[in-house]
């Protein structure tokens, strides 16, 4: 896809970005007004945001200071203003600390001042008692206290502790912290970025998935929640016909039943489709399930039923049941709502929670039952998202909730 565009100085050239996801590849060029002769200025998976071209001939822009994205910075590069040539090398402009939100830049006229939005966005755990079968919420109370990304993805078997991710240490690990505790434990940390997706149906093991650089593919892995080396689930989607399509397919969520169920299914997208698969633990045997256009995310039922599944375009999103042997048992839309995301199955498998992001600057959490009626049961204003994973005795939520700030800046000097 293509970035915001902006102009040379002297405008006879448009400078603009361009990402390619899978490898992820981020790359500022421009071309002359006829969309002619375009130069490539730098290649860099950590950019982000909008960028400005100055009269003295630098690309100003936005850089990630690490590959979990735990703040940005403002760098530049010099570059030949007619040409577009890169005329020097990339530096850093300012050194802030846990901006995570730069961007949106302009510039005056004689390019002495830049003005941009600049902030910080924080993801924290949250837990909350459920009442009323899993379909009221008391208020929800901050369980992570540090000023690092935090974020649910599963309970311990016992009820007792919440299995979330962290930057906290420069890229995501694995930690688990208990409801009554202070202070997180580590589960499985490395010098790769990893996604945790949930446990294993008997609890001793943590699935995530990792990447060893932007550009690498995922890997399925899963790691013992007593401690130990992690091991390899899948690579890459296991049916594919030739190494290019690696490019197009890629491993993203995992989710399992709960015993005495042993249901697994884990799914990876294609261009237009979410594909699902079931696998065996013990066996490692793998069988496609279904394909699902428009597909998002999707969560396992814990009796192992079957998978609830989002799909659709955002605006008129869906909920789609589909059975442990891979046959649509129901669709519906969630009544009165949109733009929903994060389905994740309640406890006694006859709901859902899920996140309705219909409402400018507010994250609404919604019970939702499999006939598509919803109850609100927390709204947290001025987050962009949130998400709710119940523990496995329907108790308790766990709740993803965000804060940020954002403010508008002008720099002198640079």
């Amino acid at each position: 896809m293509f970035d915001v565009p902006f102009w040379a100085p002297d405008g006879q050239r448009v400078g603009y970005g361009k990402v390619y996801e899978v490898p992820l590849e981020y790359v500022i060029e421009s071309r002359d007004l006829n969309g002619e002769k375009p130069v490539k200025v730098l290649s860099d998976s950590r950019l982000a945001g909008s960028s400005c071209w100055l009269p003295d001939g630098r690309i100003i822009y936005v850089r990630w200071e690490s590959p979990g994205n735990t703040g940005a910075n403002l760098w530049g590069i010099r570059t030949t203003i007619e040409t577009g040539e890169p005329a020097g090398k990339p530096r850093r402009i300012t050194d802030w600390v846990g901006s995570t939100d730069s961007h949106l830049l302009t510039t005056s006229a004689d390019g002495k001042r830049l003005a941009l939005k600049k902030g910080n966005a924080q993801s924290d755990v949250y837990v909350a008692e459920l009442l009323a079968d899993g379909t009221r919420l008391k208020t929800p109370r901050r369980l992570t206290l540090d000023e690092s990304n935090d974020e649910p993805k599963a309970w311990t078997a016992d009820n007792k502790a919440v299995i979330f991710q962290s930057d906290r240490n420069g890229q995501w690990d694995i930690y688990k912290q208990g409801i009554d505790q202070a202070m997180a434990e580590t589960v499985f940390a490395s010098p790769e970025n990893k996604s945790a997706w949930g446990l294993s149906p008997d609890g001793a093991w943590v699935f995530f998935t990792a990447q060893a650089g932007a550009s690498a593919p995922r890997k399925l892995m899963r790691a013992p929640m007593a401690s130990g080396a992690a091991q390899l689930v899948s690579n890459t989607e296991p049916d594919r016909r030739a190494a290019r399509e690696w490019r197009t397919s890629e491993i993203r969520a995992q989710s399992c039943a709960r015993l005495p169920s042993t249901f697994c299914a884990y799914g990876w997208i294609e261009p237009g489709q979410l594909i699902l698969s079931s696998y065996d633990l013990v066996a490692g045997k793998r069988r496609e399930l279904a394909r699902v256009p428009d597909g998002t995310e999707f969560d396992v039922f814990p009796d192992g039923s079957g998978i609830a599944v989002a799909l659709g375009d955002p605006a008129a999103r869906r909920i789609r049941i589909i059975s442990s042997t891979g046959e649509t048992k129901a669709e519906f839309p969630v009544k009165g709502w949109s733009a929903i995301e994060h389905p994740n199955c309640a406890a006694d498998s006859n709901g859902l929670y899920v996140t309705s992001v219909s409402q400018p600057g507010a994250a609404t959490l919604l019970y939702v039952d499999l006939q598509g009626n919803a109850r609100v049961l927390w709204q947290q204003k001025g987050s962009p998202d949130a998400w709710a994973i119940p523990s496995p005795d329907g108790r308790y939520l766990a709740i993803m909730g965000m804060t940020q700030t954002s403010d508008a800046w002008i720099l002198e000097n640079f």
